[in-house]
């Protein structure tokens, strides 16, 4: 049974949500994960405190609660909850200066010392140097480091993998008669296209993978790659595509 789960930082369970009144979970192949949900303020939710710190376990994996608000209208109490991925706890640490010559799991080992991370054994086997001659976060050198090499950054509870390839390299071919809405945006200007879909939850996808959009009545019949999945846990099983061109950002 798909729940929330909001554990205290003693990892005490104040509460387990199963029925929410709206929520958004957002998966970008860049590395950015949130989720958000609302529901009523009971079932232990009432014992969030200001000066709290909190995270929600959600479909085998955690983020940390950023903000909460609670409200009421007429009598009834509700409370919305914003999370983000606990892969930006990464964010807190920070090196003024960094090299290291190595395997990638050599470096990314070196790179992550002391911040509760684990590198996966899913690493790419190459022996390289890698450099950071500024201040940074360890999170902003993990996502130069990997695409300097041209690879994808997976998060997963508190381990991190690179891969050369996040999701299908094998085109997944997208019909009219799976989706429910979709849109081609044209930036003349920069020659660029944009897209947004809205897909059947029948329809196999995952972010990173590539697919082939035949669309003959809008003139499309493009490949291109799944750069984030937006769900809506509890309340639609359809989900939200956006799909183009990949440019790894920091």
């Amino acid at each position: 049974m798909q729940e929330f789960i909001v554990r205290d930082s003693d990892e005490k369970i104040i509460a387990r949500v199963r029925k929410v009144l709206n929520s958004d979970a957002a998966d970008k192949l860049e590395g950015e994960r949130t989720l958000r949900f609302t529901t009523l303020l009971d079932e232990g939710l009432e014992k969030l405190r200001d000066e709290g710190k909190y995270t929600v376990e959600f479909d085998d994996d955690l983020y940390d609660v950023v903000s909460f608000q609670k409200s009421m209208s007429g009598n009834l109490c509700f409370i919305d909850i914003s999370c983000e991925h606990i892969a930006y706890r990464l964010n807190e640490h920070k090196k003024e200066y960094f090299s290291q010559t190595g395997t990638a799991k050599e470096i990314l080992i070196s790179m992550l010392a002391d911040t509760g991370f684990v590198v996966s054994d899913n690493v790419p086997v190459k022996t390289m140097t890698y450099s950071s001659q500024q201040s940074a976060t360890v999170r902003a050198m993990l996502l130069d480091f990997a695409g300097i090499n041209g690879w994808d950054v997976v998060f997963h509870r508190f381990t991190v993998s690179v891969v050369p390839h996040r999701g299908s390299v094998l085109d997944t071919k997208i019909l009219q008669g799976n989706v429910l809405e979709i849109s081609k945006t044209i930036n003349v200007t920069e020659s660029t296209a944009a897209y947004s879909l809205k897909l059947r939850p029948k329809t196999p996808v995952a972010v990173g993978d590539e697919v082939h959009l035949v669309f003959d009545r809008l003139g499309i019949d493009d490949k291109v790659r799944v750069l984030a999945i937006k769900r809506q846990p509890f309340i639609s099983e359809d989900i939200a595509l956006e799909v183009g061109a990949y440019e790894p950002t920091l």
